[in-house]
């Protein structure tokens, strides 16, 4: 009897044992799909894009190597670009094997390796075959323009080996809505941003790099690439090359661009938008008041009439005001007991540099001290001369012409 209660306790005790094994697998698999469904939620979660770049796949390097069968397939395998016609531009991706029409470097119509990575894209800019149209790419960038944000817009562009011509108006149009046409029209809008000067980009052997910088109005939405304008309004470049292209290749009887590396990017000063040399050339006026000083006019104020004028991001009196700093010395000298106050100024586009190259902070009180030092070199006491700044708070004009800058890098002179 004993041996039997003993044998009914243990079997309950295996029994209470399993179910608890049992019930912790079961708890253990519970927490385990928890746990891979919160992993799963997390690989989910959207990535943050830290690229400060607006256009998306500037370079093209992103594709689906699946959609991409022959030309005119950007917009089909090459993610967020778009085709503005219904002829859409082409991408050439680097070991093409099934298409080499469209491989890179080598294609159809020419050869040229990517500016960066393994991919670029390629446009007809002009065609004097009325049966072949331009092609354009586009996207919508990642966030609209903030209006009078200065931004470095870039492009590398490279005449495909195989072009007759050459042309200007090839560049970057910036829109505040999509353009789509149901045929192959070609964009009449002027370009955004194009060539220094807006020249025929005729080099097929190396890349050409444009960077501009450009004040957001604060609407755009959509960056297009392509040639623009009225066929009458381009300027041409015959190109000076082989009667036939290589075989497998195709003549155009036009001009190919094949394009690299687009951004846009902000800054908040313009020496950040180059590419490796200045791409804007700006005359460095020295402006220079015309008209004599006020007649029958006290020392004071003439004086108070004069004006030191300098060269962009410069503290050197130039030469041509000698004979006024002469003249106010003398002035001083025949005059003890007027002291002079020299109040520096800058432009805009100095400061705004001077957010990102220090030696130019304090640019407008270096001129200051710089007329001071020229008048104790003349024989006037420094005890005489008080200096001030006022950057570009005080502007003698707001226009943007080079003309009209110049006016506002000067010292002024207050008698007291």
């Amino acid at each position: 009897m004993i041996m039997k209660t003993l044998r009914l306790l243990l079997a309950v005790a295996f029994l209470l044992s399993m179910n608890a094994t049992w019930a912790q697998k079961k708890d253990d698999k519970a927490k385990s799909e928890k746990t891979e469904k919160k992993d799963d939620k997390a690989k989910k979660e959207p990535v943050v894009d830290t690229d400060p770049n607006e256009v998306a796949n500037g370079s093209f390097e992103e594709y689906d190597a699946k959609l991409l069968k022959g030309k005119g397939q950007l917009h089909l395998a090459c993610k967020p670009w778009t085709s503005v016609n219904k002829t859409g531009a082409d991408l050439f991706a680097s070991g093409n094997s099934k298409n080499k029409k469209i491989n890179a470097p080598d294609n159809d119509l020419g050869n040229q390796i990517a500016q960066s990575g393994n991919n670029y894209a390629g446009f007809i800019a002009y065609s004097k075959d009325p049966k072949v149209n331009r092609t354009y790419m586009s996207q919508k960038l990642k966030h609209t323009l903030k209006k009078d944000q200065m931004y470095c817009i870039t492009y590398s562009v490279c005449l495909a080996e195989n072009s007759k011509m050459a042309v200007n108006n090839v560049g970057v149009l910036l829109g505040s809505s999509r353009i789509q046409h149901e045929d192959d029209k070609s964009i009449i809008t002027p370009p955004t941003i194009v060539m220094p000067a807006n020249r025929p980009i005729n080099d097929m052997d190396k890349w050409t790099t444009v960077c501009m910088y450009y004040y957001a109005k604060g609407n755009e939405n959509f960056i297009t690439i392509g040639g623009f304008g009225n066929d009458g309004d381009m300027k041409f470049e015959k190109i000076k090359g082989p009667a036939k292209p290589a075989a497998g290749g195709v003549a155009i009887n036009g001009a190919y661009y094949f394009v690299d590396n687009i951004s846009v990017l902000p800054i908040t000063a313009k020496s950040e938008c180059n590419c490796g040399k200045s791409t804007v050339v700006e005359t460095d006026f020295i402006y220079s008041r015309s008209g004599a000083k006020p007649t029958n006019a006290k020392p004071d104020q003439l004086i108070a009439a004069t004006q030191v004028y300098f060269g962009k991001e410069s503290e050197y009196i130039p030469a041509q005001f000698d004979a006024e700093l002469d003249e106010v010395a003398e002035l001083l000298k025949a005059n003890p007991s007027i002291n002079v106050l020299l109040t520096g100024h800058a432009d805009t586009e100095e400061m705004e540099e001077a957010k990102v190259r220090t030696e130019l902070m304090e640019i407008a009180k270096r001129r200051a001290e710089s007329v001071m030092e020229a008048l104790v070199s003349r024989g006037i006491d420094a005890s005489r001369i008080s200096i001030d700044s006022k950057d570009a708070n005080e502007l003698a004009s707001t226009k943007g012409t080079p003309m009209s800058k110049a006016q506002n890098r000067r010292v002024i002179f207050t008698t007291k």
